[in-house]
């Protein structure tokens, strides 16, 4: 049997308090959590509780861990396979002693700032598991001072599934572009008059899955939830090549900065580079350059690339997405009604040239 399509509610450390607070609300188990209680909570919130060495490791019993598929500073992911039956998941292992640990220091409590982020990265996983195009989240788990977060496991990373494709033409990344807007459109409007922010759209976090392929956006590590009545976020967050203006000038900022960030995602594909290219590539310049609006993009091919030219119809959608004014820049909904996304093979005419050259170009970017 192979995996449900919304979360399982079994009484780990993490998902029983998550559950407690949906059935208070009426909530089914297929539809969303009210997150502020627990994603916006204090760092004292109770959701984790260490358990002491030796204590009951209900993670191990129903998952063997196989290898690694990633790292962050205080995070693994790797792969498993359910004891009872095979089904492979991907699990996310955090270390919630945090710098402590990774300094070389004895570890005998939790971190709370590691607490807090992983209980606010499973709170909008509740939210957002179901939507689709979003990675499934299954369950979470507690042992020691381990979390556990299970989720579904994809076949590959974005860029790695378009350089193993047969073709890649513009009309290949008109359905993905589609997929990943479809993705924030949902995560923007979830029910209870909540919408989730993802805040570090980049194109390592998105993943494809099956044998068509679909993309699938991963890592809600970086998410908020917007305040209700129409609040703003604050905060610089994410991989700054993708980061919106509004972002980085510190003013307040909603859902369409996520689409500003897909704006990017597609003129670096389309293109072979970024739209803001400073003439030192760092950090800080390249955000100086986001903020000052200079160089300015040129929406078309580098002098002397050879990169083909992209037809009306997409230029049109990248310059949408990349309106530096928040106000008119479209939302993801808005943005899935433009030609090129909407109905792809009405915008072809003849043979796509191919954008292999600009792949290469992009992952030099």
């Amino acid at each position: 049997a192979g995996f449900p399509q919304e979360p399982t509610w079994r009484k780990s450390a993490l998902t029983h308090p998550v559950r407690r607070v949906m059935v208070a609300m009426g909530v089914s188990r297929a539809c969303y959590a009210e997150p502020r209680c627990l994603c916006g909570g204090s760092l004292a919130s109770p959701i984790i509780d260490a358990k002491p060495p030796g204590a009951e490791r209900p993670f191990h019993r129903q998952y063997l861990l196989q290898g690694k598929l990633g790292k962050g500073a205080f995070a693994q992911v790797h792969l498993a396979k359910m004891a009872t039956h095979g089904n492979e998941v991907a699990v996310k292992i955090t270390d919630l002693c945090g710098p402590r640990r990774s300094q070389g220091g004895e570890c005998g409590k939790i971190d709370k700032r590691v607490k807090w982020s992983v209980e606010n990265e499973v709170c909008i996983l509740t939210l957002v598991s179901g939507v689709p195009h979003c990675v499934a989240f299954y369950e979470s788990f507690v042992e020691g001072l381990v979390s556990y977060v299970v989720m579904e496991k994809c076949d590959l990373t974005l860029l790695r599934a378009l350089e193993r494709g047969p073709e890649l033409t513009e009309h290949t990344l008109a359905r993905i572009f589609r997929e990943m807007l479809w993705a924030l459109s949902g995560i923007h409007a979830c029910t209870h008059g909540l919408a989730v922010v993802h805040r570090d759209i980049k194109p390592d976090n998105w993943l494809c899955s099956g044998a068509d392929q679909a993309i699938k956006l991963c890592d809600f590590g970086l998410a908020e939830v917007l305040p209700r009545g129409g609040g703003e976020l604050r905060g610089v967050f994410g991989t700054p090549p993708f980061m919106s203006p509004e972002m980085l000038g510190a003013r307040g900022y909603g859902a369409k900065t996520d689409v500003w960030s897909v704006g990017v995602i597609a003129y670096v594909l389309l293109l072979g580079e970024f739209p803001y290219r400073p003439c030192a590539a760092a950090a800080t310049t390249m955000k100086a350059a986001i903020l000052a609006g200079t160089p300015r993009p040129i929406f078309g091919p580098a002098a002397g690339s050879g990169n083909p030219q992209p037809t009306p119809a997409a230029r049109s959608l990248l310059t949408a997405m990349l309106n530096r004014n928040e106000a008119t820049r479209p939302t993801a909904a808005a943005a899935l009604q433009f030609p090129w996304v909407a109905s792809p093979a009405s915008t072809q005419h003849g043979r796509a040239p191919s954008l292999r050259p600009v792949l290469d170009a992009a992952k030099r970017a």
